[in-house]
């Protein structure tokens, strides 16, 4: 998968005329002075990274959604989405015994469009929130996609066909 994932970052950016650095391959064994000065500043990344991880890791959940966005503070991750499953589908599965997040978590149900799963360990808050979709207009204009900006798409399924 890690393979798929570098050939479709740089096939997607080939089209764009942009060769990516690879942090792997400037810096092999150590932070670029960047990312050096982030974490000299804030001493580690925003949020509980282990329930961070674990939610990311859990990404297909969301797949119907229009999309997903996540950000962090301190002991909190907060996600949101807009027309995709429903808040306590999510939450039931992030609470599933087997596949759900690892660790005690307890539900707090806190609003109308929002739920809170709190590691009852940790203290970390996982707040999750669904949004209205944007009506579409009709007056929108449509767009056709040219060939090759499916080239990385079908290199990703190659490749991870391949790899099953």
């Amino acid at each position: 998968m890690w393979h798929a994932g570098v050939v479709f970052v740089e096939e997607w950016l080939a089209l764009r005329g942009t060769t990516p650095r690879w942090l792997w391959q400037e810096s092999p064994d150590r932070l670029t002075p960047a990312e050096q000065s982030v974490v000299d500043g804030q001493g580690r990344v925003q949020g509980p990274v282990e329930l961070g991880s674990a939610v990311l890791r859990r990404a297909a959940l969301w797949r119907s959604a229009s999309w997903l966005t996540a950000w962090a503070s301190q002991g909190l991750w907060l996600l949101e989405w807009p027309a995709g499953p429903a808040r306590s589908e999510v939450v039931s599965s992030l609470l599933h015994p087997l596949f759900g997040l690892p660790g005690s978590f307890r539900h707090d149900e806190t609003g109308q469009d929002t739920a809170s799963l709190v590691d009852e360990e940790s203290g970390s808050r996982l707040m999750l929130r669904t949004v209205e979709r944007p009506e579409e207009s009709p007056d929108a204009p449509t767009r056709e996609w040219p060939e090759e900006f499916f080239r990385p798409w079908h290199r990703w399924a190659e490749l991870t066909a391949s790899a099953k």
